[in-house]
């Protein structure tokens, strides 16, 4: 058995090659539609620095081995994340429309009803404008958000949260002009 690096840090730099080279296979070609290579390597580092405290230092096979059970985990949970969106992401990209002067409107109009290749790849681009707003919010944005599309009232946000009613409110108008703004900030980037 080898010296064992002075801490996770450092392990995952030494190991960084084979680090990059599982997530790359583990993350697939979907999951990188959705997120950056490097926020998913980001993101499995942080979850070998949670679990430090339970690993063990057994040499690099089993370093590859514990690594790739904890990135293969890990993006699942993202990939899960990113599924649930996908099945209604129209009730959220509703949340973004705007009336004149950048105010919500409270009653969106339904998308278009034509159709034609030109129509569903607008959508479609849209759509994944509206996944990478969400993805950008902070969590409990995110989850007030994910409410409301759900058709939660201001009532079920507060219980949810453990907020006053105005609080609540407060969360949610806050909540909604981010991805309002996060989204508009992305469509003008295009």
């Amino acid at each position: 058995m080898t010296d064992r690096p002075r801490d996770m840090p450092s392990l995952l730099a030494d190991h960084r090659t084979a680090v990059e080279a599982i997530v790359r296979r583990e993350a697939g070609v979907v999951l990188l539609r959705f997120e950056s290579f490097d926020d998913l390597m980001q993101g499995v580092a942080q979850e070998a620095i949670r679990a430090a405290p339970g690993f063990q230092w057994n040499g690099p096979e089993a370093f590859h081995a514990w690594i790739a059970l904890l990135a293969r985990r890990f993006l699942s949970g993202r990939r899960e994340y990113w599924l649930a969106h996908k099945r209604n992401p129209g009730r959220i990209f509703r949340l973004t429309i705007t009336g004149e002067g950048g105010q919500p409107l409270d009653r969106p109009e339904l998308a278009d009803t034509r159709t034609g290749p030109a129509t569903f790849a607008f959508r479609r681009e849209q759509l994944v404008l509206v996944t990478k707003s969400m993805a950008m919010l902070l969590p409990r944005d995110r989850e007030i958000v994910v409410w409301l599309s759900e058709g939660a009232t201001a009532q079920e946000i507060a219980a949810r949260l453990g907020l006053s009613l105005d609080a609540a409110e407060k969360a949610r108008t806050r909540a909604l002009d981010r991805l309002r703004k996060t989204f508009t900030l992305l469509n003008k980037g295009r």
